[in-house]
């Protein structure tokens, strides 16, 4: 694929990235290092932002929810929130 030419999300969808899963308490997942890497092989132009508190911690607490980070990707010039 050309380095400047972005995929379409249903060919996103179909990217193996099966080789790259771990195990981990009976689960099977994707590390965000691991994520982002083959995702940048699309789209390389991509950008994120890990939001702070005011405090300026990178994680958000909260007691009924827990901890959740918060980012921005960029993608194509559309900045998408994302809740981990």
């Amino acid at each position: 694929m050309e380095k400047n030419k972005s995929m379409s999300f249903d060919d996103m969808l179909k990217v193996n990235v099966n080789s790259f899963t771990e195990k981990k308490g009976g689960l099977t997942y994707l590390s965000w290092a691991n994520a982002w890497t083959e995702f940048k092989k699309c789209y390389p132009m991509a950008t994120y932002e890990v939001i702070k508190t005011d405090e300026g911690k990178p994680y958000f607490k909260d007691e009924s929810l827990g901890i959740m980070c918060h980012t921005e990707v960029t993608i194509s010039g559309e900045t998408l929130p994302m809740w981990l």
